[in-house]
């Protein structure tokens, strides 16, 4: 059990919606490198620091790809590197590609934290009485490349098993990978119109419908729920006086370094996103320790 299964699930849902707020708005570079050393470390917290380091080479081509596109098709800045079929590529188009992409990093850890601490059953408990529709799209969205990743994962070894996915030379294998994207693909459709089926056969989302499980909400929720709100609202601060809006066109070295009220701004939004990590993060301490001690 993580600190999330004792929290009801609207608090859990409020923090991450502030913590994904605060990820999608931030412009400063200090506040996107903490935003997102806080993702990775709640991601090593919750699934392992192995299984978080093998997903670096598929975040490193993302970030790639992100500050290359950057880089050649916007051609302002006042530091030219190099010029490429006579247009400038500068430092700042660099550089301004690197955080959009530790930006998008980040929001994908947080999502993918946050559809392990709010699984699907929770999601609909969350949304299924007001909002029944949304409930299922968001219960169905946030598991569906785990899903997905799983299922091809089956199919994969059970044509292998059969003898169906071996062949040698490129063509066999990319010919064999695109009819495990064929099944995977089929069994997916299937699925979702067998889900469909079941939720209104069971008169999911009908006027009166009861609710299968209630959680009632505990101290615990009110203190982090007012803790949350005292953070957010100095936290928020910058976005809308304008204050911290940072500018990359051209790059001012001097407004790296920010002033008292950016750094306490940036000090309540990190402490929102560092929360969840302490929290966690003491779980799978005491786990370990009660483990050891079998």
């Amino acid at each position: 059990m993580t600190y999330a299964d004792r929290l009801h699930p609207l608090t859990v849902f409020a923090f991450y919606c502030a913590i994904l707020v605060l990820t999608m708005t931030a412009t400063h570079p200090v506040a996107l490198l903490s935003l997102f050393v806080s993702a990775v470390l709640l991601r090593a917290v919750q699934i392992g620091v192995k299984r978080t380091l093998a997903g670096v080479p598929i975040a490193l081509l993302l970030l790639l790809s992100v500050t290359a596109i950057n880089l050649f098709l916007v051609h302002r800045g006042a530091k030219i590197l190099f010029f490429l079929n006579g247009k400038p590529i500068t430092l700042e188009a660099g550089l301004a590609g690197v955080f959009s992409g530790l930006m998008i990093l980040s929001v994908i850890l947080f999502c993918a934290c946050m559809s392990r601490s709010l699984p699907g059953d929770r999601m609909l408990s969350l949304f299924k009485r007001r909002l029944p529709r949304l409930a299922l799209l968001l219960r169905m969205t946030l598991g569906f490349i785990p899903r997905m990743r799983t299922r091809y994962r089956e199919i994969s070894d059970a044509r292998g098993a059969l003898g169906l996915s071996r062949g040698r030379g490129m063509l066999n294998v990319l010919r064999a990978r695109l009819t495990d994207l064929s099944i995977l693909l089929t069994l997916t459709l299937e699925e979702s119109m067998d889900q469909a089926d079941g939720m209104r056969a069971r008169g999911y989302g009908l006027p009166g419908a009861t609710r299968a499980v209630t959680e009632p909400r505990s101290a615990r929720d009110a203190i982090l729920s007012v803790g949350l709100v005292l953070l957010l609202v100095p936290a928020l601060l910058p976005l809308f006086t304008g204050r911290g809006e940072w500018n990359w066109y051209p790059l001012d070295r001097s407004a790296l370094v920010p002033d008292l009220f950016l750094s306490l701004s940036f000090a309540a939004g990190t402490a929102i996103a560092v929360l969840p990590i302490l929290l966690e993060g003491k779980e799978t301490l005491k786990w370990h320790i009660l483990r050891s001690r079998i």
